[in-house]
């Protein structure tokens, strides 16, 4: 390293180094975000009248009042989206419910799947296709994953009936018009396809291979469990 590179490299480390006065305001905020947090918890477990609102409305404040603390995010105006957030919480005591809290409707006017529903068939479809790169059929791909499904208690949002092939079937094919990759089913996809690779497990025997993906997707489910899905 030179002489100009490593004066240039010591100003840079000086400059990113927080003060002893920075970084005792920020230990400061740290300890009443803990305390704060605590108390925002308890709320959320005891709120039974309002579904713990009250203790998010707490973990909000007391989030918000930490980013505070740190300049770069109060100088973009970083915290901006929680800041709405609060607000539209507080506004529910008002009887005012702003579109942000409001259910997405599609434009037929049916109600939207919750991200964590579209995230699970996304898996779904994901490990739908890891399947069928085995050597099985589609037919037979679908019904073994309707099976981990329903096993795992994955059910109907109308709450009648059960997870079925053809169910599978119709996910896939709602994923596979998507190329635009703008559902959160086809984010997750793709998230799985590079973070969990069919690549990395092909030297495995088939059923090996389905064996493990059957049990990312059940784990996937375990997260889930209890929602409905249509």
């Amino acid at each position: 390293m030179t002489k100009h590179s490593r004066k240039k490299h010591q100003e840079k480390e000086q400059s990113s180094a927080l003060s002893s006065a920075e970084a005792k305001v920020i230990n400061d905020a740290l300890d009443l975000l803990y305390c704060g947090m605590r108390e925002a918890n308890q709320h959320f477990q005891t709120d039974n009248e309002y579904a713990g609102r009250t203790g998010v409305i707490l973990a909000l404040w007391q989030a918000l009042e930490f980013f505070s603390t740190l300049k770069p995010i109060v100088d973009e105006g970083l915290n901006a989206p929680l800041v709405r957030l609060l607000g539209a919480l507080l506004n529910l005591k008002d009887g005012s419910v702003e579109p942000l809290l409001k259910s997405a409707k599609s434009p037929t006017g049916r109600r939207i799947s919750g991200a964590w529903h579209n995230g699970l068939k996304g898996a779904t479809v994901y490990t739908v296709h890891c399947f069928i790169k085995t050597g099985l059929k589609g037919p037979d791909a679908h019904k073994q994953i309707a099976e981990i499904l329903e096993h795992a208690g994955v059910i109907p949002a109308r709450g009648k009936g059960t997870i079925t092939a053809r169910t599978i079937r119709n996910w896939c094919e709602s994923l596979s018009v998507d190329v635009g990759c703008h559902s959160e089913a086809a984010q997750t996809y793709r998230t799985l396809e590079r973070n969990f690779p069919y690549s990395s497990f092909s030297a495995e025997p088939p059923d090996k291979i389905r064996q493990i993906f059957r049990q990312r997707l059940t784990d996937t489910i375990c997260r889930t469990r209890g929602q409905e899905a249509t």
